[in-house]
């Protein structure tokens, strides 16, 4: 595996966690029927795991379903499952970190339990989406392992980790270990938590949503549109495939836009600037960009865009 430079990889943020009052909810965490994870591949698909050593209790979920494990495919929308409204303790936490959430989930290591190097595509500053975490129950043999650097994260922060690159997390103690994981889009207010060490370099921030927002440049209707693939595709192949058109669908409606996905998720658009509107809750910042007689997809790394011109 990668050495990685450990300060790197990651930090505690500026963002000291009142662990007592979360314990408050501990009594109905007990009691909170865990269900298997499901992960969501880059190939767009929901993929189920057999084992129970690694389970989730969604809090915030796509669409706000409870049974979603998983957290989420590309352009999907998120909202709380019903299991929140009985957790104040963590509803008041998720309410105060300063940027727009996508997943939240109770996840669960049962003792002596590792999971395997991985890593968690397209989380980490240079994508505009983090992957954070809030220790709840937790113990010293408790350990996140990147590349050689293994660290046990106490439960007084919210801590931050580079899930892009390999890593893996392995419970040596006799206890469940759980933590609190959100998924966010990185805000500047967001990034201010972080040390000053972690502020530079490629870093993506997300723009936020124009309130009110401005009426759409074209009239209502449906636009059939074809596209690269590799304009929505997140496998990171270069198969000359990628360059072969795609159809999606922009939809213009009184109450704003939304763009019908290859995957079939309708992602709503969110304006951020004059003529660009954010797709939903993207792997990378990804705007749809309409201009008199054109439509572009325009993909965010850090300070690099690519532009997709769409075909009508």
């Amino acid at each position: 595996m990668v050495v990685l430079n450990t300060a790197e990889a990651w930090c505690a943020l500026d963002f000291p966690v009142d662990r007592l009052a979360l314990l408050d909810d501990f009594a109905t965490i007990q009691g909170l029927t865990w269900q298997a994870q499901a992960t969501a591949s880059v190939d767009q698909r929901i993929r189920p795991r057999a084992t129970l050593d690694w389970a989730v209790v969604p809090l915030r979920a796509p669409n706000g379903d409870p049974d979603r494990t998983d957290p989420g495919l590309p352009g999907e929308e998120y909202g709380p499952t019903p299991l929140l409204e009985r957790l104040p303790g963590l509803s008041r936490l998720l309410a105060t970190i300063p940027c727009e959430l996508a997943a939240a989930r109770l996840m669960r290591l049962a003792p002596e339990a590792q999971v395997k190097p991985h890593v968690d595509s397209f989380f980490g500053l240079q994508y505009g989406k983090v992957r954070l975490h809030v220790p709840l129950i937790t113990s010293h043999t408790a350990l996140m392992v990147f590349g050689k650097d293994e660290i046990h994260w106490t439960p007084d922060h919210l801590w931050y980790g580079d899930f892009s690159r390999p890593h893996t997390v392995r419970n040596g103690g006799p206890d469940d270990r759980v933590h609190l994981v959100l998924d966010c889009l990185l805000s500047g207010e967001l990034l201010a938590l972080f040390p000053e060490e972690h502020r530079t370099g490629q870093i993506m921030i997300n723009r936020s949503r124009l309130t009110p927002p401005p009426a759409p440049p074209l009239p209502p209707g449906e636009y059939p549109l074809m596209v690269a693939r590799r304009a929505l595709d997140w496998t990171r192949s270069d198969s000359p495939e990628l360059d072969q058109p795609v159809a999606v669908t922009l939809l213009v409606g009184p109450e704003g836009g939304a763009l019908r996905m290859p995957s079939g998720v309708l992602a709503k658009l969110h304006a951020v600037g004059d003529g660009h509107y954010r797709v939903g809750r993207m792997p990378e910042e990804t705007t749809v960009r309409l201009g008199a007689g054109q439509v572009d997809i325009v993909r965010r790394v850090g300070d690099c865009s690519t532009v997709h011109p769409c075909s009508w």
